[in-house]
Order: C-alpha cells, then structure tokens, then sequence
C-alpha cells in the first residue's frame, strides 16, 4: 500500500510540474500566439472640427515595423509613438499599421473632418 502511494504522488508531482511548465510557456509565448496589436489613444473619437493641427499617439505591442498612412514611424522602448498631423479640409482618414516579425498585419483607419 505504501509504494502504491508513493507512486502516485511521484506522478501527481511530474504532472504538476509538467503543467506548470506548458502554462508558462504559453503565457511567454502569448505575444507571438496573440499577434501584432494596436491601440490609438488621441485623437479621440471628438476632435474639435476647427482644429487643423492633430498629435497622434498610442502603443502598439508585438510589432517589428510600424506604418503611419504608408510611411514607417518608430516607438520608444515602451511601445509607445507619437506623431504631428497636419489635417486638410474636408474628410482625412489616419491610417496607422503595424507588422510583427511573421508578416502578420493589423490595421487602424481613423476618420475626421475638419471644417
């Protein structure tokens, strides 16, 4: 009785052990499961429709190369980017897309108009 015993606690540890292992290799790995991720924080969703003159910012997270209506921006270490806009009359669509290092893409478009 007592090897029986002893046997199952050696496999109930090797199984715990194992599933303490996966768990944490998928929680290191979720950034490559989960894929590139953007978000914007300004401009917010009301922007004043006088103002010709716009600073976008926000974070992105998993992404090797970052594109601002087709022209490559840059983060700091944190993720985070920020850029000046200069908006024209009429209709403007803000188009922010991002890459990871498996070409997986994800894409923003921001609408606004200015009077």
């Amino acid at each position: 009785m007592g090897y029986q015993m002893h046997f199952l606690l050696k496999i109930t540890l090797i199984f715990i052990l194992l599933a303490g292992f996966l768990l944490f290799g998928f929680y290191k790995a979720r950034g490559f499961i989960l894929g590139p991720e953007i978000v914007i924080f300004e401009p917010s969703g009301i922007t004043d429709p006088n103002q010709s003159y716009v600073i976008l910012k926000g974070i992105v997270k998993n992404i090797s190369l970052l594109y601002l209506n087709g022209n490559q921006i840059f983060t700091n270490k944190n993720g985070e980017f920020q850029e000046d806009l200069l908006l024209a009359r009429g209709y403007n669509i803000i188009e922010v897309e991002g890459k990871d290092k498996f070409n997986r893409q994800t894409k923003i478009l921001k609408e606004i108009i200015l009077k």
